[in-house]
């Protein structure tokens, strides 16, 4: 079976190789002149041909992260997930409203200015885009304001950090309409059809100056474990993993970790009598060694989460009343202590001290971080009396479970948006909000508070820390490998990960 792998590796770089070969001979580009004549200073990126290049209808992630090559957004978030204008000039923001006025030098390849006109058309499209529309629904609007060169968001409901949400693709009006459609825009390269491929050619009137390499070729490079042979193969120059398999390929290529905005939380069923009383709840958490999980079970690629806020989140930053990586069991055994812990329906109240209780946790092991997180939570939380059981579903039982409310707390993962919403959470009826018995909390009420700005975020983390509606663990990350060929520093950022992309050199 390893052989039969291998050979399958193989293969694959072969026929990658034949396809740079091809694309050396045979590249017609969009403004000739233009495209790098060196060979050898051309770069090679991975990316899935099956899948659409058009942003508002392509679902992977190997196509979707070559989008900041080839459009601009509005705003781009940075390492800390605060939003920097990109393409806006000037902006104001209210409760329910986001005005702002574009740069003048955002040129296509044609030299075609882009236009209020050309966002609102791909807005409309990243409204219905699987990509886009959730993180779009808290829009009610865009459209030309008071002045023809001022555009307005407005919005279902507060939201303070709106902003980070208008990151889509920015296209050249009526170049994205179908799934075959090469969309045109005004980033740093763009899209050029190479024999029944593409390849990028830099964008001669970026606003920003131009790339030392002014040719990408794109190439089909497979699954990630033949993406990380390529790459070690020098097929191509880099490839992005956001491990969500838990597997880890060894690699010579320079690594950079990715911070993701996925959440990985501890759900916990109000309908069990003991987890409505808020001292559990806060033993739990207590009784959590982040550090040790994300160590571990996450083989360090991961953040503690002591908030349901990503670690890295700018606004975090001047709040440290909730920063607690590390267990402390004697904290955990006092929320006990406070505690009476009923074990069946019919059995008296027990101090915590001296009756083990048991909670069952659900979990689905289709990989192994998960499997391995679910087994070091039970060993952390049976460090105080409490005992876990431990429930393993297959991912369609697993969701069966949850929506029965049959289980007691049960292990999970949500991407957040860039806002870092939490509606999904502490609104009634939303998407992650089970278990979640709302006239047991108030911590949703401050949240809106939060939103509408009537109140510190610093109140709703104390507030949400207090009472513990679910548990955040860990933020997981990713990894981008790059050729040891590329002569200067990479730069990333999770939303761009070729953020300095005009000094990428062999």
């Amino acid at each position: 079976m390893k052989e039969y792998r291998l050979f399958k590796k193989i293969i694959a770089v072969l026929c990658l190789c034949l396809l740079l070969t091809s694309c050396a001979d045979t590249t017609t580009v969009l403004h000739p002149g233009d495209a790098t004549t060196d060979p050898q200073s051309v770069l090679s990126m991975p990316y899935c041909k099956k899948d659409s290049m058009n942003p508002f209808l392509s679902t992977g992630k190997e196509n979707r992260i070559l989008w900041p090559l080839l459009f601009l957004s509005l705003f781009e978030t940075d390492n800390e997930f605060k939003p920097q204008p990109l393409m806006v000039d000037t902006y104001e923001i209210t409760p329910t409203s986001i005005s702002m006025t574009l740069r003048s030098e955002l040129r296509t390849p044609e030299g075609t200015e882009l236009s209020i006109a050309d966002v609102l058309y791909s807005f409309r499209l990243a409204q219905q885009s699987p990509q886009y529309a959730n993180s779009l629904s808290v829009f009610a609007d865009a459209k030309i304001g008071s002045t023809a060169n001022v555009l307005v968001f407005t919005l279902n409901k507060p939201n303070v950090n709106a902003c980070s949400l208008l990151t889509f693709p920015v296209v050249q009006y009526g170049t994205a309409d179908t799934e075959a459609s090469v969309p045109i825009g005004a980033g740093p390269y763009s899209l050029s059809k190479l024999n029944d491929g593409y390849c990028m050619i830099a964008n001669p009137y970026y606003f920003d100056g131009q790339p030392q390499s002014g040719q990408i070729n794109l190439l089909d490079a497979g699954d990630e474990s033949a993406q990380s042979f390529a790459l070690e193969c020098g097929t191509i120059d880099c490839r992005f993993t956001d491990i969500a398999d838990g597997e880890i390929f060894r690699s010579a290529a320079s690594a950079r970790r990715i911070e993701l905005l996925n959440l990985v939380f501890l759900g916990i069923n109000f309908k069990n009598e003991n987890l409505q009383k808020q001292t559990v709840r806060q033993a739990l958490s207590a009784a959590l060694d982040r550090a040790q999980i994300t160590e571990h079970a996450f083989c360090s690629y991961a953040l503690p989460a002591t908030t349901p806020f990503h670690p890295a989140w700018a606004d975090l930053q001047n709040i440290t009343n909730h920063s607690r990586d590390h267990a402390d069991v004697q904290l955990a055994t006092a929320f006990l202590s406070a505690a009476s812990l009923q074990e069946g329906d019919d059995a008296s109240a027990a101090n915590a001290q001296t009756q083990n209780y048991t909670l069952r946790l659900l979990y689905c092991p289709d990989n192994p971080f998960k499997a391995a997180a679910a087994k070091q939570i039970k060993e952390q939380i049976e460090e105080t009396p409490i005992r876990v059981a431990l429930v393993a579903k297959t991912a369609e039982e697993y969701k069966q479970a949850i929506e029965n409310d049959d289980y007691d707390l049960f292990l999970g993962e949500v991407l957040l948006t860039n806002d870092m919403d939490l509606s999904a959470f502490l609104f009634a009826g939303g998407t992650m909000a089970y278990g979640i018995d709302f006239e047991k909390i108030t911590c949703d009420e401050t949240y809106t508070q939060y939103l509408n700005g009537a109140a510190e975020l610093s109140a709703f983390i104390t507030d949400f820390t207090d009472q513990m509606p679910f548990i955040p663990v860990c933020t997981r990350e990713g990894v981008f490998y790059t050729s040891r060929s590329l002569k200067n520093e990479v730069i990333c950022t999770p939303q761009n990960l070729f953020k300095n992309i005009f000094f990428w050199e062999k």
